[in-house]
């Protein structure tokens, strides 16, 4: 969840859910196999446990949790049901992406199409042209999407947006934007432990424009590398 080249945002809820279940093992009595019998170990996997349902919760408040996920080609809404999660937050999580695909992606689509149209009406020829009956650009991208089956989880999602951006234009716009939030905080931080490299005490004049555009190019060699 720390690393920076890959997303991270999408394994958020599985990785929550995974270790919940796993302190909840050891907690349990009737978990023969993996109960914890020591009192002391006992008490601070409670408190890891109750901790650990507060920072989940707090997913709830955000869209981009499950947004992210449902744009995880390798997710979509897989995991929810094999998890068997109940149909008022499988619903409740198509209801959110929907939401916000329909009031700022699709909407693009709808007004690119308004441009053309008046841009081509000044066209005397395309008073004669037909609508092609095969022509699928009207169709709901993330209808589509969510139809077909979740890809294997070697793929690279990012990868994956890109050789279908043909295919889905304004969703892939929406997925690029949500899968690269950062699942936490960690690669934010490493960056702006990196100033101190920057900043040194011959250097402590520098506009914050420079200071930042020397960070920028910094990171983005390491990727480039």
């Amino acid at each position: 969840m720390s690393k920076s080249k890959f997303i991270t945002l999408s394994s958020s809820i599985p990785i929550y859910n995974v270790l919940l279940d796993h302190l909840e093992n050891l907690l349990d009595k009737n978990n023969k196999d993996h109960y914890c019998p020591i009192p002391e170990l006992r008490s601070a996997i409670k408190k890891g446990y109750e901790k650990l349902q507060i920072y989940y919760s707090k997913t709830d408040e955000s869209i981009v949790y499950p947004i992210a996920t449902i744009l995880d080609p390798r997710i979509k809404l897989k995991y929810y049901k094999q998890q068997e999660w109940e149909e008022e937050y499988i619903n409740e999580a198509i209801k959110i992406i929907k939401k916000q695909y329909n009031e700022n992606y699709q909407d693009d689509s709808f007004n690119n199409d308004l441009r053309a149209q008046k841009t081509d009406s000044n066209n005397f020829f395309s008073l004669f042209e037909m609508g092609d009956d095969n022509d699928s650009s009207n169709e709901d991208e993330l209808e589509e999407y969510l139809r077909k089956p979740a890809v294997n989880f070697k793929t690279d999602p990012l990868q994956w947006w890109k050789a279908h951006e043909a295919t889905y234009p304004h969703l892939a716009k929406m997925a690029r934007d949500y899968l690269a939030i950062p699942g936490t905080s960690v690669p934010v931080e490493r960056i702006f432990s990196g100033g101190s490299d920057l900043i040194t005490k011959r250097r402590s004049s520098l506009k914050p424009e420079t200071i930042q555009t020397c960070m920028y190019l910094k990171n983005w060699i390491k990727y480039l590398r």
